[in-house]
């Protein structure tokens, strides 16, 4: 493996001429060592065959289970050569298991070939190749054409990643659609009781760095599917982030995000990590200006994906998926305007079990107390941090804070995790792997993130795929209200799973499991009471947030309206066609410090509740925009909470 490319082939062929019976080196069989003539006076024997060489990595499944994990093993990871004659389509190399025979490509352009029925010591092997520039080609390809029996490979010349993502400019990748699972996302199992066909997905960013070897280079994907509304809903989100590495041969994504397949049950959230499969030579970037890569789970333990249930102390099985990535455009110069520290509001739902066969606890409503979320942006270092605090809106014995971090670490936190800084529209962040900064308050007892591995937090802005605002969450949310104009100001969608203990996160100490699904966060630059002026003021926007109700938990979105007397520090709230109902009420500000405000809020059939917010500035428009959140319920069956967010008209 520590061989340049060019070496390997030199040395295949030296071997490949010894058992050719070649001696002379001169690429035909045979041959006379002193330099003379051999076959001389044969009778015009046809000049032998030339041939070329392929150096060629092949994974095969590491067990049968039909999981698509492969390699891990000598004999599931293997390094070969096909031995090409000029002019065939196809060559042959040889694994320990006996001959492989695949069809070789040369295309100029990424192409996908169906392979049909090629020879292997395992049986006739069948489906893609995936070929591009520079002799790229992934095959992708099952046993007897079964895909739970996989038989993948790759070749192509490697490229340096240290100078192809130098540079300031953002490159986006297709991926292909992994062969086993069939789903239009990446790295999750295709679940019967979940329907992916419409979810909202982006393609895989890569954010250029000036200095790739500093880790500043940055990958991010994202994909969200909301199906149907109220108790018939079903909801997930993938938050895919990570960085080229510092060697430039590859790069590696944290897998994170969360589901629920039924609004009557539990979320499951997501873990593993992926990382791109390396060639022959160690690259795994391929193509002289880095047009291509395949990307799985890291192959070895804790590498491999899987999701947890957010209620049980249980985890599910772990599984794999490959993806074939492509260039399909680069961008020179995107926006990176958000610097520096914005401020907040978050909202969401806990779910949780507690250890020692307690069982789980019921569901309990969560928003902070105050801008207690917070978010720096370094753009610098196309790069983000932050953490939100929210308070448990429960009954005793469900947790009273929910502290996580993520991204780079901040307020004399040194540690970093994993974030991506695209441009002002997409971004995200995964947990700070400081695990003594996620934490759970639960009747003044502090109880730690464990020891043994990171929350499965993730923090994502809603702008990061195209489509949502058209979404059937947001029909009943018209234009005028969707903020798209809103760009000082900035919401999406956090969540998380911890496991934490009372013992510094001894894992043997753990007494709780907390996850939240789907939960959201507003920020923006808030003002100071000192700059605003006497006049008044209108806003629109919209309200996102979470819905208990009876035993189903589920997402919906409303209209929000605003109207503010700054002379007086007083004005009137109002949230419309949130899960078909409204409510509202006056809120009063502050007299000093940030311009911050809160009120009471009541609607139709008894529901009461509060919202607390801040008016936040775009640059030196002072109170151009306004975000906050709320609580409400009926004194019965139904509860929410969420955030809002709108701008001055």
């Amino acid at each position: 493996m520590n061989l340049t490319q060019e070496a390997w082939l030199e040395k295949v062929r030296r071997e490949l001429d010894k058992e050719s019976g070649d001696n002379d080196g001169d690429g035909t069989p045979g041959g006379d060592e002193d330099g003379g003539n051999p076959g001389e006076g044969d009778g015009g024997t046809p000049e032998p065959p030339e041939y070329s060489y392929v150096p060629l990595r092949v994974l095969t499944a590491q067990e049968a289970g039909g999981d698509g994990v492969v390699g891990g093993s000598s004999a599931h990871d293997q390094s070969i050569t096909l031995k090409v004659e000029d002019g065939k389509g196809e060559g042959t190399g040889e694994l320990e298991q006996g001959t492989v025979t695949l069809p070789v490509y040369e295309d100029e352009a990424f192409t996908a070939h169906e392979v049909d029925a090629a020879s292997s010591p395992f049986g006739l092997l069948s489906g893609t190749a995936y070929s591009g520039p520079d002799a790229f080609t992934a095959y992708l390809l099952g046993i007897d054409g079964d895909p739970s029996q996989p038989f993948y490979a790759v070749r192509g010349t490697e490229a340096n990643g240290l100078s192809v993502f130098q540079g300031k400019g953002v490159r986006r990748y297709s991926l292909t659609v992994d062969p086993l699972q069939g789903v239009t996302v990446p790295f999750v199992t295709d679940n019967p009781n979940f329907d992916f066909s419409e979810a909202a997905t982006s393609d895989l960013f890569f954010a250029e760095s000036a200095n790739v070897a500093d880790g500043s280079a940055r990958v991010f994907q994202n994909w969200v599917s909301i199906n149907g509304t109220g108790a018939d809903q079903k909801s997930a989100i993938g938050v895919n982030v990570g960085a080229v590495s510092t060697d430039g041969k590859g790069f590696r994504l944290d897998r994170r995000g969360s589901y629920r397949v039924s609004a009557n049950g539990p979320s499951f959230q997501m873990f593993g990590t992926a990382g791109t499969i390396a060639g022959v030579s160690g690259g795994s970037i391929f193509g002289s200006n880095g047009e291509n890569f395949v990307v799985s789970d890291e192959m070895l333990e804790p590498g491999h994906f899987y999701d947890s249930q957010s209620n049980k102390f249980v985890a599910g099985a772990d599984f794999s998926t490959v993806h074939v990535g492509n260039l399909e455009a680069e961008k020179a110069a995107p926006s990176r305007g958000l610097s520096g520290e914005y401020n907040g509001y978050a909202a969401g739902v806990i779910e949780g079990a507690y250890s020692n066969h307690y069982g789980s606890f019921d569901p309990v409503l969560a928003k902070t107390s105050g801008p207690d979320a917070k978010v720096i942006f370094n753009p610098e270092n196309r790069s983000l941090g932050g953490s939100i605090r929210v308070e448990g809106i429960g009954p005793m014995g469900t947790p009273d804070e929910l502290i996580v971090p993520f991204g780079d670490g901040i307020d004399g936190n040194t540690e970093d995790g994993a974030s991506a800084h695209i441009d002002d529209d997409t971004f995200g962040a995964t947990a700070n792997p400081n695990n003594d900064k996620t934490y759970v308050i639960q009747n003044e007892l502090v109880a730690k993130q464990v020891n043994t591995q990171e929350a499965a937090t993730y923090f994502v802005s809603s702008g990061a795929v195209e489509g949502l605002s058209e979404s059937e969450l947001m029909s009943g949310v018209d234009a005028d209200h969707r903020c798209t104009e809103c760009d000082f100001l900035k919401w999406g969608w956090w969540g998380t799973q911890a496991e934490v203990a009372v013992s510094e996160g001894d894992a043997s100490e753990v007494v709780q499991r907390v996850g939240v699904h789907l939960g959201s966060w507003a920020v923006g630059d808030i003002a100071d009471v000192s700059e605003l002026s006497t006049s008044t003021a209108t806003y629109q926007g919209l309200a996102v947030g979470n819905v208990i109700n009876n035993d189903a938990s589920y997402v919906a979105a409303g209209e929000m309206d605003m109207d503010y007397n700054f002379g007086l520090g007083t004005g009137e709230v109002s949230v419309s066609g949130f899960d078909g109902r409204d409510f509202g009420g006056t809120v009063n500000g502050a007299t000093s410090g940030q311009a911050t405000f809160e009120g009471a809020l009541a609607g139709g059939g008894g529901v009461e509740g509060s919202a607390s917010g801040a008016f936040v500035n775009d640059g030196g428009d002072i109170a151009a925009g306004v975000i906050g959140d709320f609580q409400v319920n009926d004194g019965a069956n139904w509860r929410a909470s969420g955030i809002f967010a709108g701008q001055r008209r």
